[in-house]
């Protein structure tokens, strides 16, 4: 929907009336913002979250809140019980982090270029002969990367 803003703006170019071509688009991606941050302030933490950064009274405040009217009391501490074992063990097991994402493996960059190669090539061009033997080149250059160890 921004584009679609951006370009109507895009089309006003002289006089005076230049200054609304950013100022517009700025404001209604603001309008968005807003409320997104608001609802930010208001929502709590995930059970999960608050569990694995040892703050588990919070954690059980929050599954009461949740479940207020729907589940026992019982029931509830059995979810909360559920919950803090399993971060425990998770933790005891040295999960995985977000960081071993973007820890090279040597694949990970194959796998970026080619993302990005397909990515580059769809926006700058339409489907002409050379993008459709580009694609298939990626294609199975991403195969063979993938086959190999």
């Amino acid at each position: 929907m921004v584009y679609w803003i951006n370009y109507a703006f895009s089309t006003i170019s002289k006089g005076p009336e230049t200054s609304y071509v950013w100022r517009v688009p700025t404001i209604m991606q603001c309008i968005f913002l807003l409320p997104m941050v608001v609802l930010v302030l208001i929502i709590p933490e995930t059970p999960r979250w608050l569990a694995g950064h040892d703050r588990n009274e919070e954690c059980y405040e929050v599954l009461r809140r949740m479940h207020k009217g729907k589940m026992t009391e019982t029931e509830v501490k059995a979810e909360y019980d559920m919950i803090v074992g399993t971060v425990a063990l998770e933790t005891s097991a040295g999960a995985s982090s977000w960081k071993d994402l973007l820890r090279s493996d040597g694949k990970f960059e194959t796998i970026a270029l080619m993302a990005y190669m397909e990515l580059t090539i769809f926006s700058q061009s339409s489907t002409r002969a050379d993008v459709s033997l580009l694609l298939a080149v990626s294609k199975s250059s991403n195969n063979l990367a993938a086959s190999t160890p």
